[in-house]
């Protein structure tokens, strides 16, 4: 297929002058520059004395002047026109230019060694991941080592794709009625992703028509429904088959997993793709049996509940709630919210706004410019973006700030949320966060999480809660919170992986009982446990970055590479060594612990109860890139 099959639209072939104009007003200017290396079919475009910069923290996105802006969309429009006219094919440049074009995009130079990494998110470039080559299976040995995944989410599907694509047989389980995971257990109102979409979303199916850039939940399920539709994976799905447990039997090398039903099946390797963030954590509240009216959390929302007219209480101020609690407040008739600690909240203005029509139509088709818009957001947030400032340095309490940089982040946040609170004092003490930016999950806002708790029919509480009654919430100061309805925004039990299932492995290993402290080998692989591997494991989370399908998808092509080591030698089980497991982790807790959210003084969900980081991954993208590009063989216990 060429370039022009996947990048030329009839609607850019018909559009007139005028149009191609509209659309480019809207542009990103450096995706704009660099879809002119396959217009122009030369690289002239990178020495043209305009080059975009990397400003963090700054409102101006590629550093340019709005007269070098000009420049650039009066040029783009011609070279479209006269592309059009010439009847060129367009020009796809090869690896030299594309690792110059990935620095330049930001401004920043970047290591050669990361060419290869940023070429997997350009479709043109022929991606590399999954690497299958070395130690690559037969497909006769592909075909003897049958694999399950549990959970038809995200990873479930990624991984899915790649077995396919590898040659492996495999059964997907999903438990409910429909795949989409996060996507689809979190369906109450306002949810919305805060990853920007166009790098939320696999580098093997970017061309999604997005309508926002940071899109609802709805449609976030549609994308990972259409994915699933379009690499034919229905046939692989078994829907509405909720797995109980799974057993290693050493004698045949397999894993016999438990269906809730009674059932059981056979296979030579499991992949976990369970996800972290659909098990609500809902508070163990004197009195919460006793409540008279309806509860129940964010991500098990009832919808048959009638929040009209009625008296809700909104307990917890995370994520989900600065999201739902804006989208049903005009329905009550009294809202309370209950705070523990306020969130940082990180101005984006577009946050709920739909993409401008001109945008959209950019995006789906000029020619090669969602490529490179795609590439910009992933080297600005993924490469490395503000994670450098996110790390302790000497003269920093680790309180308020742990950096320079990180004082510099805080400053801009506490100026928004000054002006949020129309700079009174007792609303600025009420909201600013007293633990370091990014110790705790920042949250996205275009203005309106404020603006409802200001309003008259909305009460802020930050009083602790000393038990719920029949008709309320009891503070510790003795007031009690009259409530018709009381709705948990409370997180989820994210330390708690591979639950509820009932995982024995090699010599009676049970899961449950090591994961209370969660720890993998690159986040996939544990002791006790061979043949047996996870995706969005212990510390692969990411605090900023590119979002976490980068990261799936490292782990999916890692743990492909290890079901190659394990059936191209026709071995029977593969299993982590406990040496570089420890060394893994200890480096592991060695980063996060001089981390903005592994200062010892910030609870949070990134922590255990022991105060571990188990949640994050301290790296950069590209070290996990690396650290997942191929087995490390001499790790492993292979027999």
């Amino acid at each position: 297929m060429e370039l022009q099959d996947i990048f030329i639209s009839d609607s850019f072939l018909n559009a007139d002058e005028a149009m191609l104009r509209a659309a480019v007003q809207k542009a990103n200017i450096p995706a704009l520059m660099m879809s002119l290396l396959h217009l122009e079919g030369n690289d002239t475009i990178m020495s043209s004395g305009i080059t975009p910069q990397n400003v963090p923290l700054s409102s101006n996105e590629d550093g340019l002047t709005s007269a070098d802006r000009q420049i650039i969309r009066d040029r783009a429009v011609q070279a479209a026109l006269e592309w059009r006219q010439s009847g060129r094919a367009l020009s796809i440049p090869d690896n030299v230019t594309l690792d110059r074009a990935t620095s330049f995009i930001i401004g920043q130079d970047t290591p050669t060694s990361y060419g290869a990494m940023l070429r997997e998110e350009l479709p043109f470039a022929g991606p590399n991941r999954p690497a299958w080559g070395q130690g690559q299976a037969s497909d006769a040995d592909c075909a003897a080592c049958p694999v399950i995944v549990i959970g038809a989410g995200m990873s479930g599907i990624a991984a899915g794709i790649r077995l396919k694509q590898a040659g492996y047989p495999f059964v997907i389980l999903e438990k409910s009625n429909s795949v989409g995971g996060t996507w689809r257990d979190n369906d109450y109102p306002g949810c919305r992703v805060d990853t920007p979409n166009h790098i939320y979303s696999y580098s093997f199916a970017s061309d999604f028509d997005w309508p926002a850039r940071f899109s609802d939940g709805a449609t976030l399920r549609s994308y990972f429904e259409e994915v699933a539709a379009q690499f034919e994976l229905t046939d692989h799905i078994k829907l509405n088959t909720e797995v109980a447990g799974a057993n290693w039997h050493e004698a045949t090398g397999e894993w016999e997993v438990r269906l809730s039903d009674g059932e059981t099946l056979r296979a030579r390797a499991v992949i976990s793709a369970l996800g972290q963030l659909n098990r609500p954590k809902i508070p163990n509240l004197p009195g919460l049996d006793s409540f008279a009216g309806a509860q129940f959390h964010s991500t098990r929302w009832d919808h048959a509940v009638e929040l009209t007219g009625k008296r809700v209480a909104v307990i917890g101020t995370g994520a989900s709630a600065t999201q739902f609690v804006p989208e049903i407040v005009d329905q009550v008739a009294q809202m309370t919210i209950l705070q523990r600690s306020p969130p940082w909240l990180v101005p984006t203005p577009d946050y709920h706004d739909d993409l401008p029509d001109d945008e959209r139509w950019l995006i789906r088709n000029w020619p090669a410019y969602a490529a490179w818009y795609r590439m910009w957001l992933f080297r600005r947030d993924g490469v490395e973006g503000v994670l450098p400032m996110l790390f302790s340095e000497p003269g920093f309490d680790g309180k308020t700030t742990v950096s320079a940089g990180n004082a510099a982040i805080r400053d801009l946040w506490v100026s928004y949320i000054k002006e949020q609170a129309g700079h009174d004092p007792g609303w600025v003490e009420r909201l600013l966060p007293d633990y370091p930016p990014c110790a705790k999950r920042p949250l996205r806002d275009s203005g309106t999480w404020v603006k409802t708790l200001q309003r008259d029919d909305v009460a802020l509480v930050q009083d602790p809660i000393a038990s719920v009654e029949a008709n309320g919430i009891r503070l510790a100061d003795g007031t009690l919170i009259e409530a018709d309805v009381i709705i948990f925004g409370t997180g989820f039990e994210a330390d708690r992986f591979f639950a509820p299932l009932d995982i024995t492995g090699r010599d009676g290993a049970n899961m449950a009982d090591t994961m209370k402290n969660p720890r993998a080998y690159r986040g996939t692989l544990v002791p006790g446990f061979p043949n047996f591997f996870s995706i969005y494991g212990p510390n692969t989370n990411t605090v900023v970055g590119a979002g976490i399908i980068f990261f799936s998808e490292c782990s999916v092509r890692y743990i492909t590479g290890c079901l190659n080591v394990l059936s191209a030698g026709g071995h029977h089980s593969l299993e982590v060594k406990s040496e570089p497991f420890e060394a893994y982790n200890s480096w592991i807790d060695k980063k996060n612990n001089s981390a903005a959210w592994g200062m010892p003084d910030v609870d949070s969900w990134y922590k255990n109860d022991a105060g571990r980081v188990t949640q994050n991954w301290p790296g950069t993208h590209y070290e996990f890139w690396e650290m997942t590009l191929r087995p490390d063989t001499d790790h492993f216990d292979v027999r």
